[in-house]
Formats: C-alpha cells, structure tokens, sequence
C-alpha cells in the first residue's frame, strides 16, 4: 500500500503482545513525539480497567468508548499510538485511523505472542485461558478474525523475535519518518520589576522534548517529578526517560488524583519524603499534570530550602490555559480553597497540546469553563471560535490555548500580584469557588463550578443595568450552545450565599463582584444586593436544570 503524505502520526496495531506499547515509547522517544497508548486512555476515560470495563458493561459497550477515543486521537499530531487489538474492527475507526495517519501493522506470531502474554493479567479476552498452549489457540483465533483488517495498514512489518528498538527503527527506515523542523510556538512573558520572565512552549508532541528546553547547566542533577495516579501511567515514563538520559536522577512522587490531595497534609509528606532525597537549592520540580498537580508541586517549590526552580508540564485543559499560568501556587484548607499560598513564577512552562486527547469528558469540561471566561473577558477571537460549539474548538485546539494563553499573560504581566485588572480573570469564580465549597469538592469540578457561577455573574450584570438585554440573551444562548452534561447541585441558596465571604479575594468582608459591561469590558463591582445574588443563583440553578432537560429528553 502507498504510504499517505501525512506521516506526522503513526498508529501500531497488531494483536495484544505483539509489542505495540513497548515499541511505540522507544519510537516516541527517538522522534521527538508524545506517545499515546489508546487503552490507558480508554481507562482514563472510564475511570476502571479495561478487564472493570468488560466485567461490568460488556464488550460492545468498550468498543464504543474505544471509538470515542479514537475520534478524539484524530486531532493528535507528531505522536505514536499504540492500538488496542481490536480497534480496526469498526470500519469508521478503520477509515478515521487510515485517512489521518501512517498505520502500521506489527504482525508477530500467535505462538511468539503467546509466549509474551503467559504472565499477563489486563487482558480480557484472555481470562479464562491459563496455559502457554491455550493463550496461542485463543490468539490464533483472534488473529485469523482480525487479519484483514490487519491487512488495511499503510505498512507491514513482519516480525519474529525483533527488539522493541529494533522494530522502531524499522519503521523510521521504511516509513522514511522525515521529523523536519518543529513549529514550536514560544512566548517569554514580560519581564517586570522584581519578577524574572519565564518562557511557555506550546506545540503537540513537545513532551519528549522538554529537557532540551531549559537550561540544564544551572540545575541539579537530582530532580523532583510530583504527578497524579492518572497522569502516571500516562505520561511519566516519557519525562523520566528523558531526564535521565540528559544525567538527571528524577525522584517520583505519585499522589491520589483529586483536589482532596491539595492539602497541607500532603505537603507536609513531601517535604519529609524529599528531604532525604539529597536536593538542593538548584535541584528542579517537575509538575506533570493538571491544576492540583501543579498547585500543589508548585507550592513545594516556593517553600521547600526558601525557593527552588518549577517546570510546569501541563497535561489538561485547565491546566494549559489557567492554573500554569501566572505563578499562583497554594493547597486548601478546611474553611476553603487556597488559603494557603505564594506568588511562585516557574523557569518553564511546557504545554503538549497531545496530551488533551486523553481527557475524560469531564475533565475536558472543567478546562473550557475557563476557555469561556476568556471569552467573555477580553478575546473576540476565543468568543468567534465557542459561537461554532464543541467541534470548532476541537477543530482550533491549539489555536484556543494559545489565545488562552496570551489573554491570561496580558493580563498578568501588567498585573502580577492581583492589585488591578487580574482580578478580572476571576468572573464567574465567587460563587463558583463557594459552591464547590458547600459541596466540599464532591459534586462539581472547578469549571463545571465556574460554569454556574458566570451564568450568575452574566445574570447579576444584566440586572444591574450594566449589560444590555441583547449581550445578555446573546451569552446565554453561547452557554446554552456550549452546555456540559453538569451535575445538579442540591443544596440551600442562603449556605451557598454565606460561602461567597469565605472567598480569599475578599477586602475588609466585601465581595467584589467581576460583572460585564459588554463583552470584552470586565468591571469591579462591590454594590450587588444580597436579593439580586440570591436571584442570580437560583437563575443558575434553573438554567442548569432546563439543559439537563433537554439533554434527557435528546437521549431518550
């Protein structure tokens, strides 16, 4: 078969052991690319193993979540994907891989398959087989129902005992993979009094670059990576490698994914933990993953020996177009969230927009409430862009965080320690911020929490005569266009209310309100009546319960 001109992503397939996962981190790693293994993100999608997902919901029901995800890998560029066994056998996976990659089938023998996958325990189709000889019977099996679909692939590589190196290699050679320049975007944010500028590198497939984009000369050998359970099995190997390659010896903590692990409790361990791991003043943090991650790592990095340097690699939404940026670093506490704080600029920011392909629904949510405020506040272009839904912004993906990016750098490089206009990045985050305290962080993520609290902003602007009728019908039927499948908050408006004060950008026990004027034109206001809140909230409220409505009665 011809090899398509698009060879910036490579898919593997083959049959399970056949060493796709195994092959494909070592052919990332010599490209230069984000290696995406499409059944940890299934997993990550389901919140359970593959074996989990079979058990309890049946096999159709995981080759649908696979398609999900292999629609959500199209957008991937300058990355190897590993496939689960199975994924060619829809035809709309077939024609979505085949039209938008460099397939390559690895094509190994049952028998050498077999004697690969004797200790193997995450294989479904295979738990009611035990011996050496009955795993071969049922991989023969498998092999002979999938071989034409196999056969669609770009290329073939037909292999017996090759190391994992080796088959990469291989398909570098014969796919003549010509890895051209990078078209890495690089902004240095501004350089302000007393704050040292700090630069942000945006591009797919970055991640197995990132130690060639600092300066290593000026760093320790040992360094600190602080990620998530998630993010683990995701992304870790990838940076590990690279750090030691590059002389690093890289200490790994792993912590509970969820905002519970931002807690002084868990900061205290990592100072205990990293204190005996031999670092010093110059010694780096690494912060894998999304806004707990980086909050939490970013906090240890401004306290731990009084400030040592922070690499932000952030792998969500959120992440990439907010909490990485602007050097807030913090953990909760009991009366609410970052009480606890700094002002901590990183030395770098690095942002592999490949790794947003394997969020989870929600998690893709709680990232766009804070693409919408952008919106609203200050950037015409990110408001053109969400006017075209969910698929137009999929469709500009890079394009979104780098005009997230740059709004929120505006806004922080004239304002850094949030004495001016970067209190306007905090529309919708009043009430947003109390109603994930009332819900003690249970019910709603940080955007779904955001969501709700523009829909009272948007409100509380209109009824103050600040913002005309027309923008007002116009941003609702934005929100409306832009509807999450948002969980029902149950709770009482007066608890809800009384939560607003335990926000920390509170002056002297007022509440400072971020409210439109248009769009585009965020203004301050501390005169907002009690009953004109507590309407807003109740507007949010129903206005959540009329889309899970109509999102119902569309399913059904």
């Amino acid at each position: 078969m011809t090899l398509p001109a698009n060879k910036t992503k490579i898919y593997l397939a083959g049959i399970m052991g056949s060493g796709k996962s195994s092959a494909g981190k070592i052919l990332a790693a010599r490209l230069g690319w984000t290696f995406l293994d499409a059944d940890l993100i299934i997993e990550n999608h389901a919140g359970k193993s593959i074996p989990a997902i079979f058990a309890s919901e049946g096999e159709e029901q995981f080759r649908e979540l696979e398609s999900r995800v292999v629609r959500r890998l199209a957008s991937a560029q300058r990355a190897v994907i590993a496939l689960g066994g199975g994924a060619l056998e829809r035809e709309d996976n077939r024609e979505a891989i085949l039209q938008n990659g460099l397939l390559v089938w690895l094509n190994v023998s049952p028998e050498v398959a077999a004697k690969r996958l004797i200790h193997s325990e995450n294989r479904p189709l295979l738990s009611e087989v035990d011996s050496e000889q009955e795993i071969h019977e049922k991989l023969n099996s498998i092999f002979q129902d999938r071989e034409d679909n196999y056969r669609t692939a770009h290329l073939t590589l037909d292999l017996t005992g090759e190391s994992p190196a080796s088959i990469a290699q291989s398909i570098i050679d014969r796919a003549e993979i010509d890895r051209g320049p990078r078209d890495l975007w690089e902004v240095n944010t501004c350089a302000m009094e007393g704050v040292a500028p700090y630069p942000v590198y945006i591009d797919e497939g970055v991640l197995a670059s990132v130690p060639e984009l600092f300066p290593k000369e000026q760093l320790s050998k040992h360094a600190v990576i602080i990620t998530d359970r998630n993010v683990d099995a995701l992304y870790k190997d990838q940076i590990v490698r690279g750090l030691t390659e590059k002389g690093f010896m890289p200490h790994v903590r792993i912590i509970r994914s969820g905002e519970a692990s931002k807690s002084m409790r868990v900061l205290g361990e990592l100072y205990n933990e990293f204190s005996e791991a031999g670092l010093d003043r110059k010694s780096p943090v690494f912060a894998l993953g999304g806004g707990v991650v980086g909050d939490l790592a970013g906090f240890f990095a401004a306290s731990y020996l009084r400030g040592i340097p922070l690499v932000h690699i952030p792998t969500t939404l959120l992440a990439q177009v907010d909490s990485s940026i602007g050097g807030k670093v913090g953990v909760n506490l009991e009366a609410g969230k970052n009480l606890v704080g700094a002002f901590y600029n990183p030395i770098l920011i690095c942002m592999d927009i490949n790794t947003l392909s394997s969020l989870p629904d929600r998690e893709w949510n709680t990232g766009m409430g804070e693409v919408i405020k952008y919106g609203f506040i200050g950037n015409g272009e990110i408001l053109d862009i969400l006017h075209g839904g969910f698929d137009a912004v999929s469709e500009n993906l890079h394009r979104v965080v780098r005009l997230s990016v740059e709004e929120k750098l505006r806004i922080v490089n004239e304002d850094f320690k949030e004495g001016g206009i970067r209190r306007f990045l905090n529309f919708g985050h009043t009430l947003g911020h109390a109603l994930e305290k009332i819900t003690e962080y249970r019910v709603l993520n940080h955007g779904e929490a955001v969501y709700y609290g523009m829909l009272a902003a948007l409100f509380i602007s209109a009824e103050q005569g600040l913002l005309s009728r027309s923008k007002f019908e116009s941003a609702l039927k934005l929100m409306d266009t832009l509807q999450f499948d948002l969980p029902l908050v149950e709770g009482n408006a007066e608890d809800l209310y009384s939560a607003i004060f335990y926000d920390k950008k509170k002056i002297r026990d007022t509440v400072h309100w971020v409210l439109l004027k248009d769009f585009g034109h965020p203004v301050i206001s501390s005169e907002v009546r009690k009953e004109v809140v507590m309407e807003a909230i109740q507007f949010a409220w129903d206005f959540i319960y009329e889309i899970n409505i109509e999102t119902t009665n569309e399913h059904e």
